[in-house]
């Protein structure tokens, strides 16, 4: 990976992350101080789209901070975890 592929996977995981921990409140804020109609209809029918809008916006965000990054699919992942060996540290 390039030094810029490496910083921008650490940013992307950060967003991630915190993309997670605001749904994770959100959803708790709405359960506990909410009617449950409303937490309801958050869990059930927001989350889904609200991750996928995530998903979309990443991928525009590393086509554009990473223009020339080779295209791969998720079996291409499975391939290269499966082919590393395995490296105590």
């Amino acid at each position: 990976m390039t030094p810029q592929h490496e910083i921008y996977a650490r940013q992307v995981t950060v967003a991630w992350t915190l993309f997670f921990a605001v749904m994770v409140l959100i959803s708790t804020v709405l359960f506990f101080l909410a009617p449950l109609a409303t937490w309801s209809v958050f869990a059930n029918f927001m989350i889904f789209p609200l991750v996928a809008l995530m998903f979309l916006a990443e991928y525009l965000v590393r086509r554009r901070v990473l223009p020339n990054l080779p295209n791969s699919n998720i079996l291409d992942a499975v391939r290269a975890f499966r082919n590393t060996p395995v490296n105590p540290r």
